[in-house]
């Protein structure tokens, strides 16, 4: 899966022959994935397309005075394919010029070829393996169910801030012991170290600059995480070590949490019948080691039926 990040970058044409790429700034909060697909393009005096879609953002094509607009057309075609749009509708094709020196002035002209990147609703199915939102539940022992809800997290694919509702102690148990965050997250806040094979045996997560912790991994046979020993800075929490246990598949059907070497949650992922993980129920273990039912995480994916779609004027008029 290759979703893309939202950058804006200032890019600077010179003598180049041949036209640059703006990352779009999304329309849409949804994630996208690449294809090898022809994305068409619909110029100004062009009906609209006959399938609903889905606006995903606004591509840009940069060239100078030499370059074609059949080039700047196909750079907009190779982004809607890495961005995963069906079509894009062009908006307009704009010339900036630009003077430098004194004595001997310089003239630079910069053309920009821009147009509207959408992703037919047809295509959107694979949009039900991406999760939307994340769920944390207390268990209530009155009822004997999961029905208390503390905290929502909406999942961000555009780049901007997540939004969270509740009451965010739950985020301890949406991140804190997930592997996503202390192994595979890769964001400016970690850095690490690799072993002999290859490996990241240590991690340290420093947002805004402060050290908050380290993550030191050890593996099993196959080279799968088995231990993450968390140590906190200033030890603002006690020591954590998590341990990781694998089913036949190769996937996680547990996690021991202990705190300063004392048993203390049992995590016992869900998985749906596509064997993506749909959310985790963990348990607290008390003196006998028996677990007592405490929270349930629940991840909700994207409905590809419920989604911001418009509908084309041909489908309209039928």
């Amino acid at each position: 899966m290759k979703s893309y990040l939202i950058l804006l970058s200032l890019l600077t044409v010179g003598c180049a022959r041949y036209p640059q790429s703006s990352l779009p700034r999304p329309l849409a909060n949804l994630p996208t994935e690449p294809h090898q697909r022809e994305v068409a393009i619909l110029f100004a005096n062009d009906p609209p397309p006959s399938e609903s879609y889905i606006k995903i953002g606004v591509l840009e094509a940069y060239g100078d005075q030499f370059t074609s607009y059949n080039d700047l057309i196909r750079n907009l075609q190779q982004q809607g394919q890495d961005l995963g749009v069906d079509a894009v509708q062009l908006l307009g094709k704009d010339y900036v010029e630009e003077t430098e020196g004194v004595d001997a002035i310089t003239t630079y002209v910069t053309t920009t070829l821009s147009g509207l990147g959408m992703l037919y609703l047809k295509n959107a199915d694979y949009l039900s393996r991406y999760v939307q939102s994340k769920e944390v539940y207390f268990y209530n022992d009155t009822t004997g169910r999961y029905d208390e809800l503390i905290l929502r997290k909406d999942v961000s694919y555009d780049g901007t801030e997540p939004t969270i509702t509740g009451n965010r102690i739950g985020i301890r148990f949406l991140r804190d012991y997930s592997l996503d965050h202390l192994y595979h997250e890769e964001t400016a806040d970690w850095w690490y170290a690799s072993d002999a094979k290859g490996r990241v045996f240590r991690r340290g997560y420093h947002p805004e600059g402060y050290l908050l912790k380290t993550v030191k991994f050890s593996y099993d046979s196959v080279d799968r995480v088995k231990e993450a020993q968390i140590r906190y800075t200033g030890g603002r929490r006690p020591p954590e070590t998590i341990q990781f246990i694998y089913n036949e598949q190769g996937k996680v059907k547990k996690k021991h949490i202990y705190q300063d070497g004392k048993l203390t949650l049992r995590e016992i992922p869900a998985y749906d019948k596509r064997g993506q993980c749909a959310g985790s129920e963990f348990f607290r273990i008390g003196d006998g080691q028996r677990g007592e039912p405490y929270l349930r995480v629940v991840y909700r994916f994207f409905d590809p039926e419920n989604l911001p779609v418009h509908e084309s004027l041909v489908n309209v008029l039928r």
